[in-house]
């Protein structure tokens, strides 16, 4: 199973909102690194595509991540269960 954002994707968009950790498991020997937001917004600077590939991915997960949000709202959940309930009983 692929995970739909990886780390490094973690550490790219909780640098536009909140910081975020993130859980990796391991079968092999592996080697973390931290890039800090002041060493990626230097980075992205120096290559202007990598920003914008980047901006692109963080706006289309975002706009993934809303309307799931909205798909799976108490008020969505509700009104889809009370449209079964009335088809149901109908």
């Amino acid at each position: 199973m692929q995970s739909p954002c990886s780390p490094t994707d973690n550490a790219f968009l909780s640098s536009f909102f909140n910081r975020r950790t993130a859980d990796v498991r391991s079968i092999g020997y592996s080697e973390l690194l931290c890039l800090s937001r002041r060493d990626l917004m230097s980075a992205l600077v120096e290559y202007p595509e990598a920003k914008s590939v980047l901006e692109d991915q963080a706006k289309k997960r975002m706009k993934t991540n809303l309307q799931a949000q909205r798909a799976f709202s108490v008020d969505a959940l509700l009104r889809n269960s009370q449209e079964h309930s009335s088809v149901d009983s109908g």
